[in-house]
Formats: C-alpha cells, structure tokens, sequence
C-alpha cells in the first residue's frame, strides 16, 4: 500500500521517497556541507519544510492509506479524511480515491447513502477546491473513479433534498447499478441537480436510476438531473421525475 499525506505533497511509495522529495534531494542536499553566507544550511532548511509539511498533513487529517479498491462500510454521511476497511464513508472513500489518484473504484453495498453534510458557503462552495471541499456539499470527484452498487433498486445515493449529488470536476467518472436521487440546487446559476460534469471531464452511466433530481424554482440555471459541459455515454438507465424550472426535459 502506498502512504500519501498532505495530498501528494508529501508521498512515500513501497518505502521509496517521490520524485517530488528526490527532487528537491538533489537541488538543495547534494552537499551537505554547502551552507549561505550566514552559515545556515540548506539541509536544515529543508527538513524544517518537511516538518512543517508533516504537521500541516496531520492537523488537516489528511493521512491516507491508498488502495485502488475503496469499500464504502456505513451509509451515513460522515467525513473524517480517512477510508480504512473497517470504517469508511462514501464521503470519506471518495476523497480517498481523489487523494491517492489514478483508476480507483468505491463499491457500495445494500442501503441507502444519504447526503446530509450541508455546504453553507457562498454559491454552494461553487469553484471550492474539489478535495480540500469534500468535507461539506456535493460529492467532488477529481479523478478516474468506478462507483458500482448492487442494483439501482438497492443501492441508493440520495440528496436528501441539500444540494447537487455528483461534480464531476476532472477525470471520467464511472457509475453502474445505483439510483441518483433527491438532488437538488437552491443556489444562483449553479446547474445539476443530481450530476454535474464539467469541461474536459466524463461521466460513463450504467443500469442507472435518475429520479426526483430538479429544483422548481425561478432560479437561474438548469437543476436537472444531468448537466454536461464535457463528455457523457449513458446506457441502459431510467430516468423518473427529474424537472426544472429552466428545462423540464430532466435533462441537459
């Protein structure tokens, strides 16, 4: 397993130090007997960046054990920066997959997975970092990730009427077998109730279930189930009740 901390700022692979740490290895320790002027070398200079870097990961709780299979173990939604086998959010397993980077997949299981941690900032959070603001709001994803459930009758990710589900910011997002529902956008030209998939981004949908997604409000924007600015392929999903005030098709 790798160990990422600090969000890749500072990455210890099979025992190996990052490119990043080598890098800076090279630039400044070379010669540890090379000091400035004032007889302050750069060696200690260094391990007081890495220190401070350290302590920055571990007051941030940003310490993940990375896998490229995340098990989701509760279905309430909790957020403590940390996806083990034992106790893992699907909040917490997909900051996790954003994290540790690369193709990962969070499985799902039976149940109802209930989005309750409400973004109370500006827009919605709107533009918000999508790993540092994972915490509250939508589920950011940034990455290649799979989501699979069971079944879209089973496996079911609701928006308890809070806010939008999925962002898709980066990376091609997979979903198979799970509903998206109870989605939902009360704030100002914020678009996608239940997914939204920005520019140079990718949604893959399969045995999908999209129901009760919108917002029926004069609000400028499209709240429905879907909103695409990148690149999307849906097969074999159903979609029930998704409205709009803007398109009432439930999809955009």
């Amino acid at each position: 397993d790798r160990l990422c901390l600090n969000c890749g700022v500072l990455r210890v692979a099979q025992g190996k130090k990052s490119s990043f740490l080598k890098k800076i290895k090279n630039k400044y320790v070379k010669d540890s007997s090379i000091c400035s002027e004032r007889g302050f070398c750069m060696q200690k200079v260094l391990y007081l960046v890495l220190f401070m870097s350290f302590l920055l990961a571990v007051n941030e709780g940003f310490a993940q054990v990375c896998r490229t299979r995340f098990v989701v173990t509760k279905t309430a939604d909790t957020y403590d920066a940390d996806c083990s086998v034992r106790d893992c959010s699907l909040r917490d397993a997909i900051f996790a997959a954003n994290v540790c980077g690369g193709k990962n997949e969070v499985v799902l299981g039976s149940g109802t997975y209930l989005l309750s941690r409400a973004n109370n900032a500006p827009n919605g959070g709107e533009g918000l970092d999508p790993i540092t603001g994972n915490r509250f709001g939508d589920f950011d994803i940034a990455e290649d990730i799979k989501v699979v459930g069971v079944s879209p009758i089973v496996s079911r990710v609701d928006g308890g009427g809070v806010d939008r589900i999925f962002n898709i910011h980066a990376g091609i997002a997979t979903f198979e077998s799970l509903a998206i529902v109870n989605g939902t956008q009360k704030s100002v030209y914020r678009n996608g109730s239940g997914v939204r998939v920005s520019k140079n981004a990718g949604l893959v949908g399969r045995n999908l279930r999209f129901e009760n997604n919108g917002e029926w409000t004069t609000h400028i924007g499209s709240k429905t189930a879907i909103w695409n600015e990148g690149f999307i392929r849906i097969e074999d999903t159903s979609f029930y009740n998704n409205s709009s005030f803007v398109s009432p098709t439930g999809f955009t």
